[in-house]
């Protein structure tokens, strides 16, 4: 498996934004569905702003607004340390030769983890011509009438790792239905 599926939840919109816990699973883009590893871990605020990175307050007000479930899962076990965080998301991502790298968004999640890795002063794992966008196969699908994301939810919304499964689901699905075309 050489594609990996990232998902984050942050504190901020912008390029730069706190990353409060990182979610991702090894697929296969190919195989349809066959999910490898996976990667999960919360990220201590306060060691976000000590790199530089910063909150937005539209953001604390969406994450007030969310289900106790997801909340609540940001606050366990987070990692003291950015930079550790960034250590062991890099050591997933070589560990299982991750060439490209999905994100809800390349200038999104893509850009944020980049931009973290880059704040604590480490090496990004993935070349940035590995980037992949989600939101830009399911445009194609749809401009291609061969069907929409998946509307059938399992996990928990707003978990970075329950995220990441869902979307390598309607990715997965999106490509088979346009290789069939």
């Amino acid at each position: 498996m050489k594609d990996c599926m990232l998902d984050l939840e942050t504190l901020g919109v912008g390029t730069n934004a706190v990353v409060i816990s990182i979610g991702a699973v090894m697929f296969d883009l190919d195989t349809h569905d066959r999910v490898g590893e996976t990667f999960y871990t919360n990220v201590n605020v306060q060691s976000c702003l000590d790199a530089g990175l910063t909150v937005n307050g539209g953001t604390l007000g969406f994450w007030l607004k969310q289900p106790d479930e997801a909340r609540l899962a940001l606050l366990s076990d987070p990692i003291p340390f950015l930079k550790v965080a960034c250590q062991k998301f890099a050591e997933y991502c070589t560990r299982n030769w991750a060439k490209t790298l999905w994100g809800n968004g390349a200038t999104f999640d893509n850009i944020i983890i980049r931009n973290a890795f880059y704040a604590v002063g480490e090496q990004f794992p993935v070349h940035y011509r590995g980037d992949r966008d989600v939101r830009t196969i399911v445009d194609l699908a749809k401009r291609l009438g061969v069907g929409q994301e998946r509307t059938t939810r399992v996990g928990v919304h707003h978990n970075a790792l329950d995220d990441a499964m869902y979307q390598v689901g309607y990715v997965t699905d999106l490509y088979r239905k346009i290789k069939q075309r």
